[in-house]
């Protein structure tokens, strides 16, 4: 006889002493759901960690929510701070990551505590001139390029805002 799981939860009938009368299927059945949910859990489903309850508590919340990701996932992310950054400046920094293989985003502020954020596009040219940019990048360090002008803000008209010094953030994230 098949089993009920996993499209449903068997229901068993009583076995009682004297009336029940002993067949096959008051064993196969029991059997051949316990061999159901064996197969739909796999092999060692708490892997490493002592039982399965405890291995989904790694990822979810005990409402069923999954928890959020550097929980859960773990990531490794460098963030340099805010640094000084001046005309034509070469900066680099040291990111610990172990890889080159990153997402890679920079910001530049005028201001020390990153207020009045601008996110930079990877090396951006405008009709001013070049950008802050990443030239270099290796599983070690990472090298921001101040260009001629740090960075060059149009208004919708047309007007230019450009800094000779300012704020730079590196954020990296490692893909492997």
């Amino acid at each position: 006889m098949a089993a009920s799981f996993p499209g449903a939860i068997k229901s068993f009938s009583a076995v009682v002493n004297g009336v029940t009368k002993l067949v096959a299927a008051l064993f196969n059945s029991p059997y051949d759901e316990i061999t159901a949910i064996e197969t739909e859990l796999g092999t060692d489903p708490a892997g490493s960690v002592a039982d399965l309850k405890t291995r989904l508590a790694v990822s979810m919340n005990d409402g069923g929510t999954i928890k959020a990701l550097t929980t859960a996932i773990p990531t490794k992310i460098y963030d340099s701070g805010w640094f000084a950054v001046a005309l034509d400046g070469t900066y680099t920094k040291a990111h610990g990551l172990a890889t080159a293989k990153v997402l890679k985003t920079v910001y530049f502020s005028d201001s020390s505590d990153g207020s009045g954020v601008v996110l930079l596009e990877q090396q951006a040219i405008n009709s001013i001139g070049l950008e802050c940019a990443i030239t270099d990048l290796d599983s070690t360090n990472v090298v921001l390029q101040a260009g001629h002008n740090l960075i060059a803000q149009k208004d919708v008209g047309g007007s230019a805002t450009t800094y000779t010094s300012g704020y730079a953030k590196i954020l990296l994230l490692a893909l492997d």
